[in-house]
């Protein structure tokens, strides 16, 4: 079984390298680690931002809008504006560089999020933090994962699990100092000074280092050409002149060929509006339950700690070719689809903080499997705009569903409706997996034929 899952895993890149020829040495560490530091800050602040929405929900409401669903649809339009300029992100990063990229890109995010802090109007707060934020975040989260991926081959898995962490991390931090700021200084004290901490994502873009290239050392420091190399072009390089990418080639227009990309669209669709649902109303559903605040909060702290050691357990078995990534991506769709369909039932403490621990755990996990699918068909060159366009499918779902949840409890009052209608939505994108898992095993099974008679 072992055997089959590493060639399973192992096939989408082996054909790459049959195209293109050797493939070039990655790190798997080295600097590599402090990139992913990085990208653990960023995922903390991006996604803190949108669990701290959710918390300043019911007072934004109060203080803004008088309307929850147009919150809930501010907040998504926050993170489908980042999911719908994703695509830009890596023909941007490769023509300037990924580090000034993210770093002014982060700089711009975090002026919206102070600029929505002093907004008198919902028009003013929508522009600020849809336009200017989500416009700003999309390029540090979309670079910086793919950095991670020319850091890393043979611990991938792993590097983007404690990168992600981030995230988890951010269930633990985030949501209970938003509720701090909230009672100390509002929602439009709590808006600013959580601006502020962003400002640190332009640190973290600053770690953003590109790997040594085969011209460079071990030490760092590229070899000079000598001077016979200088004065006979013959002898300083046996590659090909350098040559303008075509449109295809920039835009890795190529990737919308292949079913694994629109079962992973299919995927993330359908994460992305649970996602957004999830953090922007399961506080203020746990209240409308009869939950306190705190308790609320320490649900999504204790998933946020289950998530964490979910990932790094889950990428170290990935890497080491124990467990497939499919396999994985059914387990974790079926039981999140369960968890949601199950919530009208949960009314007291322990039944909702142990499903809530178990939701969290393995839907934090789909977004670290996909990610490693993403570079199994897009390759270490391609990984920006792959992730790109993941984000550009999600997005969809993010802008016109993110705010149905809040219609919902508008017109019955409740959030249990709503949450049982994700579960069975998500349900149906399992079909989808399943289906390319078995059409990937049989061609699999078929190469391993093929190999063994010749």
């Amino acid at each position: 079984m072992r055997r089959n899952y590493e060639s399973e895993e192992n096939m989408g890149s082996g054909a790459t390298e049959a195209v293109m020829g050797e493939k070039p040495r990655v790190p798997d560490g080295g600097w590599g680690w402090l990139v992913v530091v990085g990208g653990l800050i960023t995922f903390l602040l991006w996604s803190g931002f949108l669990k701290a929405m959710g918390v300043l929900l019911p007072s934004l409401t109060v203080g803004l809008t008088h309307n929850t669903a147009l919150t809930g649809e501010v907040a998504a339009m926050v993170a489908g504006v980042r999911s719908l300029t994703g695509p830009l992100a890596g023909p941007i990063g490769e023509r300037f560089g990924y580090r000034p990229v993210v770093m002014v890109m982060s700089l711009i995010a975090a002026c919206g999020i102070i600029s929505a802090s002093f907004a008198q109007t919902t028009i003013q707060f929508l522009l600020c933090l849809s336009v200017i934020s989500g416009v700003g975040f999309s390029a540090p989260i979309i670079l910086t994962k793919a950095m991670i991926g020319r850091y890393f081959d043979h611990r991938f898995a792993l590097a983007m699990s404690l990168a992600s962490a981030g995230d988890s991390l951010s269930m633990i931090i985030i949501a209970p100092t938003a509720q701090v700021l909230l009672d100390t200084y509002g929602w439009r004290g709590a808006l600013l000074l959580y601006g502020g901490l962003c400002l640190h994502i332009i640190a973290a873009g600053a770690l953003l280092r590109n790997p040594p290239s085969s011209d460079e050392d071990k030490s760092g420091y590229t070899s000079i050409p000598s001077a016979d190399e200088i004065t006979d072009p013959t002898k300083a390089t046996d590659q090909a002149p350098a040559r303008s990418k075509s449109l295809l080639e920039t835009f890795n227009l190529s990737i919308f060929t292949k079913f694994v990309f629109w079962m992973i669209g299919l995927v993330m669709l359908g994460t992305y509006l649970i996602g957004i649902s999830w953090y922007l109303y399961f506080i203020p559903h746990a209240k409308a339950k009869g939950f306190d605040s705190s308790q609320a909060v320490t649900f999504v702290a204790a998933a946020g700690v289950g998530q964490i050691i979910t990932k790094i357990v889950w990428g170290k078995l990935i890497d080491q070719r124990v467990v497939s990534v499919r396999f994985g991506l059914v387990l974790c769709i079926t039981l999140c689809s369960l968890a949601l369909a199950i919530d009208p039932f949960l009314n007291t403490f322990w039944p909702m903080m142990i499903v809530t621990i178990i939701f969290g755990s393995f839907f934090g996990l789909v977004y670290c499997l996909v990610d490693v699918l993403a570079k199994e068909i897009a390759g270490e060159d391609g990984l920006a705009s792959a992730f790109g366009y993941i984000d550009l499918v999600g997005g969809i779902a993010r802008i016109f569903l993110g705010s149905v949840p809040g219609w919902i409890y508008e017109r019955t009052g409740s959030y249990d409706i709503a949450f049982v209608v994700l579960g069975g939505l998500y349900l149906i994108v399992l079909m989808p997996v399943i289906a390319e898992w078995i059409i990937h095993r049989r061609q699999v099974l078929s190469n391993e034929k093929h190999s063994d008679k010749s």
